[in-house]
């Protein structure tokens, strides 16, 4: 891996282990598996996966602090809290071929649908995401 390393969060190795270490914190129960490996363009390679985390209050304050009013969960935070949910992404390597190490690693993972099927209608969804810090691709929403 270059020492340059471009991640979703910054350049680094650093940048890269403080958002694995972010992640880690909010969502003690995290589980990540790999469902396949795929060779893309320009070689690079595209890991499919599967996570699954439960709601917990430390990521729900974490990620989405608006669904918390007045020292209470509001009805979305209410029904969010404790759920198991399940997403699919994918994650790429992008190889430099002239330092013969991975350059950049970009993850996409898809929150919004298991939120559509918690909440059932898109108003609902549109408020959990509205103030997240947290995007319905699972990327953490920086000041």
């Amino acid at each position: 891996m270059c020492e340059d390393v471009a991640g979703d969060t910054g350049f680094g190795v650093p940048s890269l282990l403080e958002n694995w270490r972010q992640l880690s914190t909010y969502h003690e129960d995290m589980e990540i598996k790999l469902v396949r490996l795929d060779v893309g363009p320009d070689d690079n390679l595209i890991a499919t996966v599967r996570s699954a985390t439960t709601m917990s209050e430390k990521a729900l304050r974490h990620g989405f602090p608006h669904l918390f009013e007045n020292g209470q969960w509001t009805r979305l935070g209410a029904r969010l809290l404790g759920q198991r949910i399940v997403m699919n992404g994918a994650v790429s390597f992008v190889w430099d071929a002239e330092k013969d190490r991975v350059s950049s690693i970009q993850y996409s993972v898809d929150m919004l649908t298991p939120m559509m099927q918690l909440f059932d209608n898109l108003e609902d969804v549109a408020c959990v995401f509205g103030r997240a810090h947290v995007t319905p691709e699972s990327r953490l929403v920086t000041a």
